[in-house]
């Protein structure tokens, strides 16, 4: 009988028997992979084809690497003897078989040791190997996978929108309107924005057209329980909540207030891309008159906006006709704003957040529109800085005083709109409109108006304010915006 081959004499038929063993497990691998693909086949989503040419890689990754590690075996003398008697089924004498002359019976290579041996702990690495390149293909699978649902629920959540949008912007409303009141009024924010809103529908109930032509956008579980439906019947698209980004109020200048802007922006572009002419407002405002009203509202120009300070172009109170134009800037703006919050996802939602916001970014782009083909024609107006003001209408805040600009509106008449900006927080910003008596909210913890009669008698308190320019409460107290020094 010929001796045991030893541990160092690998042969050809020893050889062709691995390189068939690892052939036979990645012909089971893919047959496998494709039974898996075929069970998938069902998804929308699911495409066999790319499925496949994206894990062959990895399975040959493997392949290789398995085959390396077993010519390292071979090349240090470790290959594993399957032509050894013992290790034949059915050999009777293998038992009792000598081990070659001048090796103990502790050392036959062809008896598993005790303890580990230099080819197990190289098993064990190359084992090792093999698994982190096979956990990390499986990661990356499941990193295209939330990939593809967040697109298809982003791509969901943008259809409904749409079907939002053109629901109101189709209706024989609509259609009856005359070219300078054809506007579709458009305000989106999280839960916290909800008081707001909730003021704002009170204070605009009688105003003829306005909720007929608005499209309210809100995320978070509170605002979308408060506001879907209503009983003004004004149109609301509820966004499902995440968490802390869409159930809090958040903080001007905090990474979770960059985020949202953010996601109105990107609504706003796809709207453009829609067909739909948009004016954004914010709910933290007083609507003193109608704008619908006013025939200088809707004009030739492609966008218009309310000059918010030194700030340059307010999102407070601004007007986009749809067309290639706007469409093109909004797009870069979405392009350059985004990639400046995505940098800092790290900080969280409350975390503090110095960049341009997204009114730096507009404004940067239209003082360089000659610079860029797309949108280098876009034709741009203010509007009356006396009929649409920002917050330094206001005591209080960071507006100083008011009474300069208080003045001079009046000299001009009644305005339009007044925003409750250019102080911090939502609690100040309240505090604030209940002192001027420019809160509608009949209750703050349903939202729900006072009857019809009594909300014109709050409407008269109002437009009162507009003659003698003081609160109706008082001037601020000492710590009405601890923030706002």
């Amino acid at each position: 009988m010929a001796p045991p081959m030893q541990s160092n004499g690998a042969s050809p038929s020893l050889r062709m028997r691995i390189q068939v063993a690892m052939g036979m497990a990645l012909l089971l691998g893919v047959i496998g992979i494709v039974a898996i693909s075929m069970s998938r086949a069902t998804q929308p989503s699911f495409r066999l084809g790319a499925f496949a040419s994206e894990r062959l890689p990895q399975l040959k990754l493997i392949y290789e690497t398995a085959v390396a590690a077993d010519r390292a075996r071979e090349s240090n003398g470790t290959t594993i003897n399957l032509d050894a008697p013992h290790a034949k089924q059915g050999n009777s004498t293998s038992a009792a078989a000598s081990p070659p002359a001048g090796i103990p019976p502790s050392q036959d290579p062809a008896v598993p040791l005790a303890t580990p041996s230099p080819s197990s702990s190289s098993t064990a690495q190359e084992h090792d190997q093999v698994k982190k390149v096979h956990d990390k293909a499986v990661a990356a699978d499941r990193s295209k996978e939330s990939h593809a649902a967040q697109v298809s629920k982003e791509e969901a959540n943008n259809a409904e929108l749409r079907a939002h949008a053109l629901r109101i912007w189709n209706s024989p409303w609509m259609q009856a309107q005359p070219p300078h009141r054809k506007i579709l009024f458009f305000s989106a924010g999280n839960s916290g924005f909800l008081p707001f809103w909730q003021s704002w529908l009170c204070n605009t109930k009688a105003m003829e057209g306005v909720h007929q032509q608005t499209l309210l956008v809100t995320s978070g579980d509170n605002a979308c329980e408060k506001l879907q439906p209503n009983d003004f019947n004004v149109a609301t698209h509820c966004i499902p909540s995440e968490g802390k980004l869409h159930d809090e109020a958040l903080t001007y200048g905090t990474y979770g207030y960059w985020k949202i802007t953010l996601h109105r922006l990107e609504m706003v572009h796809f709207l453009l891309q829609s067909g739909i002419s948009l004016l954004i407002f914010e709910p933290d405002a007083v609507w003193v008159q109608n704008p619908l009203d006013d025939p200088d509202l809707l004009t030739q120009y492609d966008l218009r906006a309310l000059r918010d300070g030194h700030a340059g172009i307010g999102f407070g109170w601004f007007l986009l006709r749809s067309n290639p134009q706007t469409v093109a800037i909004f797009h870069k703006v979405v392009a350059n704003y985004g990639a400046e919050v995505a940098k800092s996802a790290h900080l969280g939602t409350h975390g503090k957040l110095q960049i341009p916001g997204e009114q730096d970014h507009f404004n940067m782009l239209l003082q360089k529109k000659k610079q860029h083909i797309s949108f280098s024609n876009i034709t741009f107006a203010w509007f009356s800085n006396l009929k649409y003001l920002g917050g330094i209408w206001y005591d209080g805040g960071r507006g100083g005083t008011g009474e300069t600009q208080r003045a001079q509106c009046k000299k001009q008449g009644l305005p339009y709109v007044i925003n409750n900006n250019w102080i911090v927080g939502n609690t100040p910003k309240i505090v604030r409109a209940k002192r001027w008596g420019h809160w509608f909210v009949q209750n703050d913890t349903d939202g729900s108006c006072h009857d019809d009669g009594k909300l014109k008698d709050q409407m008269k308190e109002m437009l009162l304010t507009m003659e003698t320019l003081k609160p109706i409460h008082g001037p601020p107290l000492k710590g009405e915006c601890p923030l706002c020094r």
